[in-house]
């Protein structure tokens, strides 16, 4: 076990996010995300939207914009293609 000098406190998070299918090419992500540790809390909500590409299997584009809590606006792009992104 280790001596109390070397522990540190448990972080509890909370994860939830989803989808939502707007049209047969677009869809709306979104997602909150909130962390404590100790006196420490981090709080990200975000949105973004997604475009499947035209003639192309299985590819999308996403844009969108998080917000972390009274610290920063946090730019979003993601290309996805085949399962990877």
């Amino acid at each position: 076990m280790l001596p109390e000098e070397f522990k540190i406190p448990t972080r509890y998070t909370l994860n939830a996010g989803g989808r939502l299918d707007v049209s047969s090419t677009g869809s709306v992500y979104f997602s909150l995300m909130n962390m404590v540790q100790s006196k420490a809390m981090e709080t990200t909500v975000g949105i973004g939207y997604g475009i499947l590409l035209p003639n192309k299997d299985d590819k999308e584009i996403n844009f969108g914009m998080w917000y972390r809590h009274e610290d920063a606006l946090i730019p979003y792009i993601r290309y996805r293609v085949e399962g990877f992104q």
